[in-house]
Formats: structure tokens, C-alpha cells, sequence
């Protein structure tokens, strides 16, 4: 299992928390998922890998939407100019359902690291 296969898995399971969680925007699957959700699932896994905890894999992850000109906006549009995204806020903003998103790809990145060892 490489870290692609681990993104994937990473993905589906953030997208099953999204709709239990009721979340308005879900991402698509994997197969359907533009590349840049793809980069930015095996973004999150090297920093897993990395030893980041939850709160630094989202800050992590705000800091490379900020560098590719993400704002934060109250509606995820990768379309708009500049592109939005609601949790591009600091970690303790972060609600339940965002929180255990990144617990989740931490965590299974651990479980999935593993399987791999």
C-alpha cells in the first residue's frame, strides 16, 4: 500500500463522516475527485506519516490552501475567484464533524502505516 492507496482510503472514510454529518458540500469519489483533492489527501498523509497531530495536520492544510490563494469563505468553491473553503479557520474554530475529520486521516494513517510496515 503506498501513500496513494492510503489517500484514497483516507478520503472515502473524510467523505463517510461527511454524510453522517449532514455536511452540505461533500466531496466527491475518489474517482470522481478533481487532482487537487488528490494532492491534497496525499498531502495529509506525508504529514501524518510525519507525526503531525490533528490540529497541526489543519493547520498544515490551511497554510497550503492559503498558498494556492484560498480564502476563507462561509461556501467551499473551488470555481470562484478567489476559491473558498469555511474551515480555512484556526483549529479551535473547527466544529465536532471538521475536528474528526482530522482525527480520522491521522489516525487511519496510522492503522494504514501498519499494514504497510
Amino acid at each position: 500500500m503506498d501513500i496513494a492507496d492510503i489517500a484514497q482510503v483516507v478520503h472515502e472514510a473524510v467523505r463517510a463522516i461527511q454524510r453522517v454529518t449532514d455536511d452540505p458540500q461533500p466531496s466527491p469519489a475518489w474517482d470522481d475527485a478533481d487532482p487537487w483533492q488528490h494532492q491534497a489527501a496525499i498531502d495529509g498523509v506525508r504529514h501524518a506519516l510525519g507525526g503531525q497531530t490533528p490540529e497541526q495536520s489543519h493547520e498544515t492544510w490551511c497554510a497550503d490552501k492559503a498558498a494556492a490563494g484560498w480564502v476563507w469563505g462561509p461556501a467551499k468553491d473551488a470555481e470562484s475567484t478567489p476559491k473558498t473553503h469555511p474551515c480555512l479557520v484556526p483549529y479551535a474554530q473547527l466544529d465536532a464533524a471538521q475536528k474528526a475529520k482530522d482525527a480520522a486521516l491521522v489516525a487511519l494513517v496510522g492503522i494504514l502505516a501498519t499494514v504497510n510496515g
